[in-house]
């Protein structure tokens, strides 16, 4: 494949990344203090988040929307070496209701940070590349949310 044929790819498994992490679905899913210690449903798929709470985009909530906790991401500054896509910029970025802010883990969204910080940074079996910190920052997303923003430099492209 070329240029972007294996985006998808690399999206689908950025997002089986996120979702075969027990406490980082917790996190997003249960809406409690203690979310770690709340199981979550019986037979709950996670890749029921997909679209509705994870998406492989940037998605921003409605002021309407009610209270959840999103994880989106983009993916930018993308690189060709001999007419190949080899480099670029992915951007995790996390919108919480500030009723679901406060947890008895701290900030929601600092203790997602972390779980995703511990699932991609300086990892190369992420997928076909490596992936190494590269900025962050937090945000407003509207009256009703907050955000925080972690992006990640890709490279090495190992196929």
């Amino acid at each position: 494949m070329s240029n972007f044929a294996e985006l998808s790819d690399y999206k689908n498994n950025i997002i089986m990344n996120i979702i075969s992490s027990t406490n980082l679905v917790k996190a997003i899913y249960n809406t409690d203090a203690d979310f770690i210690s709340q199981s979550l449903p019986v037979n709950f798929d996670a890749s029921s988040l997909v679209y509705s709470s994870l998406f492989p985009y940037q998605y921003v909530p409605s002021v309407t929307t009610e209270a959840k906790t999103f994880v989106t991401m983009g993916f930018n500054n993308f690189k060709y070496i001999n007419n190949i896509f080899k480099s670029g910029i992915l951007t995790f970025y996390i919108l919480v209701h500030h009723s679901l802010m406060s947890t008895d883990y701290h900030l929601r969204t600092d203790y997602i940070l972390n779980q995703i910080d511990l699932l991609f940074n300086k990892k190369s079996d992420v997928g076909f590349f490596n992936l190494e910190l590269y900025s962050g920052g937090d945000f407003i997303v509207n009256e009703n949310y907050y955000g925080m923003s972690v992006s990640y430099k890709f490279t090495d492209f190992n196929r």
